[in-house]
């Protein structure tokens, strides 16, 4: 496959993206981790690129368990840098995150590993999108259960 120019590119991997996650998984889940580590890692560009940390994240767990099994040393090694990267843009993100965006802050504080700090944030969040009839309400209740 081909592409014109590089924002056609981005308007496939738009399209396809939900797709070629399910794929990661599946080819993970199936013994096919060599394709699992390598399409999570084809991924990685276009993420950075789209600022998509939740799902650069997601694949990265999956890739680098995928890469662990295969026993690539260098492979691993480009998994953890890809990794390291968008730890990066996590804790940038949460550097400029408006105070009033407490959703943005919510994700990146539990993306960082801190849900405790998350958990609160999320409230807040929560209790602002009720408060203004935001539909996203629901996804931030989800947010919450999800952490427990």
């Amino acid at each position: 496959m081909t592409f014109e120019d590089p924002g056609q590119a981005l308007e496939w991997c738009d399209t396809e993206q939900v797709k070629l996650i399910a794929l990661i998984r599946h080819a993970a889940g199936t013994g096919h981790d060599d394709i699992a580590w390598k399409l999570a890692g084809a991924l990685g560009s276009y993420f950075l690129v789209r600022k998509h940390l939740a799902e650069w994240l997601a694949t990265g767990r999956i890739s680098l368990a995928a890469v662990r099994r295969t026993g690539d040393r260098g492979g691993e090694a480009w998994v953890l840098a890809s990794r390291g990267t968008c730890y990066c843009d996590f804790r940038q993100a949460l550097i400029i995150t408006p105070v009033s965006d407490k959703r943005g802050k919510a994700w990146s504080l539990h993306a960082l590993g801190r849900p405790n700090e998350a958990r609160q944030a999320w409230s807040d969040a929560l209790a602002i999108f009720k408060d203004l009839g935001v539909p996203r309400a629901a996804q931030v209740q989800a947010r919450l259960t999800a952490l427990g």
